[in-house]
């Protein structure tokens, strides 16, 4: 992942058991160039430039207001950009057509209050970008939504209200359904809000296993450094509409930027369980 960064760039993942072939993780899925945008003539994002590769779960991170979730929506195409351009695998997002981009990326965003259906009929909802004017799901959608469900862990509560379940299997269904759009690339705004910690670390390990055994690329909004730190093996940090760094987790440059963005100190533990990011606001014990 590349950005105008005003720290020492680190494109090196280590970690061979998220590494993918070289020909996929060479490739950029999200390019971002010289993006600015303005609410109500505010400048909010300011010449940001980034890119997010193809196999690799990346975070974007950065304190609340500096535009991590207008991002998301330039990159979706659901807000355009008073100069720059997104692109989606080399193509410029607003030139694509709905489905057209819809087969590319899929994108889950915060909910509200869950829907009243079935476990089976949310999952369902990824498939309807790729539905004819006759309606009706195909053979191969309905292999999708099981395949979805199966990979997710929640075809055991197939039929069971959405609306019944836990927080976290409230999360894996509605990933599932983002699997079962069937694209490369997902992005995901703010996954883990709400949950509880097991369940926080939960719904990361399945990202994790989603990214290895079906070779997604995971690009996510999230606020815990921890979790971002521990399970992503790139960062973004976002600064008042800046991106200021952006590379491998386990760079020093990587905490210094941390550190800059949300004016603390970051201590690292190694413990059995692997390592732990204790954050420490500046100016206190």
């Amino acid at each position: 992942m590349s950005t105008n960064s005003s720290f020492t760039k680190d494109h090196t993942i280590t970690d061979a058991a998220t590494k993918k072939d070289e020909a996929d993780t060479g490739k950029d899925a999200i390019t971002l160039t010289n993006i600015h945008f303005s609410y109500d003539k505010n400048p909010f994002i300011q010449g940001l430039s980034a890119s997010f590769k193809s196999g690799a779960v990346t975070s974007i991170v950065g304190p609340n207001g500096c535009g991590k979730s207008t991002l998301v929506k330039i990159i979706d195409a659901i807000l355009r950009p008073q100069k720059g351009e997104a692109q989606i695998c080399g193509t410029p997002t607003l030139t694509m057509r709905m489905r057209e981009r819809a087969s590319k990326l899929a994108i889950l965003v915060q909910a509200g209050h869950p829907p009243a259906m079935t476990v089976q009929e949310l999952v369902s909802c990824g498939r309807f970008p790729y539905q004819q004017h006759h309606g009706g799901f195909t053979e191969e959608d309905k292999r999708l939504i099981q395949l979805a469900m199966q990979e997710t862990g929640v075809k055991c509560f197939a039929n069971k209200d959405v609306r019944q379940l836990s927080g976290g299997e409230r999360q894996r269904a509605f990933l599932a359904m983002t699997l079962a759009q069937d694209t490369d690339i997902i992005v995901l705004d703010e996954p883990t809000t709400y949950l509880d910690i097991h369940a926080c670390h939960d719904i990361m390990q399945l990202v994790r296993e989603l990214n290895k055994n079906m070779n997604k690329t995971f690009v996510m909004v999230i606020h815990d450094l921890d979790l971002a730190l521990r399970y992503s093996d790139e960062i973004l940090v976002m600064q008042a509409g800046r991106a200021i760094f952006a590379g491998d987790t386990k760079s020093k440059q990587a905490l210094q930027a941390l550190e800059q963005a949300f004016s603390s100190h970051i201590a690292i533990a190694q413990t059995e369980f692997g390592a732990v990011h204790a954050i420490f606001p500046r100016g206190k014990q």
